[in-house]
């Protein structure tokens, strides 16, 4: 049997009822257990202790913080601070939970195994359903072009038109999260674009870029741009060196795309479809969600009057914050969304939305925002968004 020090206090206390005196005990600890018995200095100190009618061999307790605060109840504490905010940071769990950085680094990565990585963009959250429609059609294609060897190939042309955004991107450090160990990787949507950008329509095939169109003095596509402008530049600029050239066209489901008219030009030009997978149960708007206008926001000069109030019909998710600044709040399926927007005024006094302002983020943004006060907007906007919030979560319109 291994002997810890509390058996030697034990043999010491006895040696000490003995008689026997502090070199004599410890002469005879030394003869029996040679290196592992414990020093003269051990042996003295525990016989001043005796002398002076202590009898218990046992440590005393001592004030102070423990060894170590890595205790099951500090891990249960750091995973639910994770769980509660996946952006909380080594500082903030120092703060909630008066621990040390170095007891915070060995509880997520010894004892929750989880590491900090950034979100990986991605163009849509695809149900289950329209995952199965594509793979199903992608099946379809390449049991048709015969896995890719088919000629036919190299008659395929795809496009589609996109909007060029300048976007104000979060830095890797602002996008990273915790994940624990058996989590897949997070991802994100794009989000937050600016008010400059451009309509492109573009084409390609196998052998690469066919044509780029772009969608002058125009806010939408619709089938006479695209049968009137795009579609003729595209189509010249393949056949211009073969003009029967066989064309089949991969185009998605767009209405431009898939109109009566659209479809008539293409089969009087003798252009084959290629079709498109369909997309099922798209993202739509709530029945019955936060009351937005649903009012388009437009800068045109032309159409200033789509989206403009006067200042006795503010809308209800509108608040302002003085000097023809306003803060609207959208809701988009669970996300909210809060717009800081300059407002101008027209020959009637009624305001409409300018290109002054801030883009569009978050809920939990805003709140830091709240918290720090790092502008002026915010005094004004935290007594109001907050009431706001409040009365809508009240109704359980925020799940």
């Amino acid at each position: 049997m291994e002997l810890n020090r509390e058996h030697f206090r034990a043999i010491i206390f006895h040696n000490f009822r003995r008689g026997l005196s502090r070199q004599e005990c410890f002469d005879e600890l030394n003869s029996l257990y040679s290196d592992k018995a414990p020093s003269y200095s051990t042996v003295k100190n525990r016989y001043n202790e005796f002398n002076r009618g202590r009898c218990s061999i046992q440590d005393e307790s001592r004030a102070g913080r423990p060894k170590s605060v890595v205790v099951p109840e500090k891990i249960n504490a750091v995973r639910e601070l994770i769980k509660q905010d996946r952006h909380v940071t080594y500082r903030e769990i120092e703060a909630s939970l008066d621990i040390s950085m170095t007891s915070i680094n060995k509880i997520l990565h010894e004892h929750l195994s989880v590491k900090k990585i950034c979100s990986r963009w991605i163009p849509h959250n695809l149900t289950n359903a329209q995952k199965k429609a594509r793979v199903d059609w992608c099946k379809e294609m390449l049991e048709k072009y015969i896995q890719g060897t088919s000629k036919a190939v190299y008659n395929i042309y795809t496009g589609d038109e996109s909007w060029i955004y300048a976007y104000e991107l979060e830095t890797k450090q602002q996008s990273t999260v915790w994940v624990f160990q058996d989590e897949a990787k997070p991802t994100k949507v794009v989000r937050g674009r600016s008010t400059s950008k451009q309509m492109i329509a573009c084409f390609f095939g196998i052998n690469g870029h066919v044509a780029t169109v772009a969608l002058e003095q125009r806010r939408m596509v619709n089938s006479e741009w695209y049968m009137t402008i795009c579609l003729p530049e595209v189509i010249g600029e393949i056949r211009k060196k073969q003009k029967n050239r066989r064309i089949i066209l991969h185009r998605d489901n767009a209405s431009s795309h898939t109109s009566t008219q659209t479809k008539a030009f293409l089969t009087e030009r003798k252009i084959e479809l290629m079709g498109h997978p369909p997309i099922i149960g798209k993202m739509k708007r709530m029945a019955n969600p936060i009351n937005v206008s649903n009012k388009r926001t437009c800068f045109n000069d032309e159409t200033k009057l789509d989206s403009s109030f006067s200042d006795e019909a503010v809308p209800l998710h509108h608040f302002h914050l003085g000097q023809d600044i306003y803060a609207a709040v959208t809701y988009f399926a669970i996300a909210v969304q809060i717009h800081l927007r300059q407002y101008g005024r027209d020959d009637n006094n009624r305001l409409f939305p300018t290109k002054r302002g801030m883009p569009a983020f978050s809920l939990t943004r805003m709140e830091g925002l709240i918290e720090n006060r790092h502008s002026f907007l915010t005094k004004g906007l935290s007594v109001g968004l907050q009431t706001y919030f409040l009365r809508r979560m009240d109704e359980s319109t925020l799940q």
